[in-house]
């Protein structure tokens, strides 16, 4: 016996055996699934780079690395009137 499930939050229907043997995909859905799993390898990957940003970011911030903030008031030293 199948029992349709919805993938994930896509438009995907597919149906599971209730015993848990297994998946069946009808014609396409092949297809689907593998697109559906692209994207989220590509967005995995846009997550960990925005992540290294932030750490990146964050570290500047506590003086890790030379920040925004010391490269502007860099600017402004010794420059009084």
């Amino acid at each position: 016996m199948m029992v349709a499930f919805n993938y994930r939050a896509y438009n995907l229907e597919i149906d599971t055996c209730s015993e848990e043997h297994g998946f069946w995909l009808d014609a396409g859905e092949g297809g689907k699934v593998k697109d559906i799993i692209e994207e989220r390898v590509k967005d995995l990957a846009r997550s960990a780079d925005a992540e290294t940003a932030w750490a990146g970011f964050l570290g500047g911030l506590r003086g890790e690395k030379s920040s925004i903030f010391d490269r502007i008031s860099g600017l402004f030293k010794g420059k009084r009137d």
